[in-house]
């Protein structure tokens, strides 16, 4: 006698190259989930992602895009401090932004990235107006490996990255000899050779919460 049950991906949670998935299974007479965990042979890469904001609770808005991204893309393996910038590209009087870089180790494509960051920024609230406009959250794909993405939507390496020492700042405090793939020089050397006026202030160090994965 075969008796069938209906099963529903309730979750899909990302560990480095597992997948863990979370099956909800229900019958007539009883519900109840199970935890599997896949191991998937699937080729990892480290993604530098550039996080800023400057409205609202800022420090709050970042940790919530880290949490989005640890969920969503990969687990982050080194983050950098919170540092404190005047707006840049406009001339009109903003707040200043928090930036922070964070690597992440992905199974994702980079498009598959994008989609994800655009799906964060909009769950916190996001609304894209005017290029330079303030911002409750903005999140920059800086690199992806040694890969180099030149499409219409997305461009990888950020191709303003040399030239903003908001960016520079935070990465070379975690990748300072990561080697960029067009430019052909480390972020070490970047930083040292770039002409961006505006002032990069230390505000805070943040540590990586090392608590064991879980599943809520």
């Amino acid at each position: 006698m075969e008796i069938t049950i209906p099963v529903t991906v309730a979750r899909t949670y990302f560990k480095k190259d597992l997948i863990m998935l979370k099956l909800l299974f229900q019958s007539n007479c009883f519900i109840f989930d199970v935890v599997f965990e896949v191991k998937l042979h699937i080729f990892m890469v480290h993604v530098y992602l550039l996080l800023g904001a400057n409205l609202g609770n800022r420090e709050q808005q970042l940790y919530a895009a880290r949490l989005g991204i640890q969920e969503a893309i990969g687990p982050i393996t080194h983050q950098s401090a919170l540092y404190e910038t005047d707006s840049w590209g406009t001339r009109e009087k903003q707040p200043d932004y928090l930036n922070q870089v964070v690597e992440v180790e992905t199974g994702r494509s980079p498009e598959e990235v994008l989609k994800e960051i655009n799906r964060i920024e909009a769950n916190l609230g996001r609304v894209r107006e005017k290029k330079w406009d303030a911002r409750i959250i903005d999140i920059d794909i800086l690199f992806y490996g040694a890969q180099i993405v030149d499409l219409p939507h997305l461009q990888i390496p950020h191709p303003y990255f040399q030239d903003r020492n908001f960016a520079l700042v935070p990465m070379h405090e975690i990748a300072p000899g990561l080697m960029h793939p067009l430019l052909e020089k480390t972020v070490s050397q970047l930083l040292q050779s770039s002409t961006d006026p505006l002032s990069v202030r230390f505000f805070k160090s943040l540590v990586i919460n090392k608590a064991k994965f879980y599943l809520p």
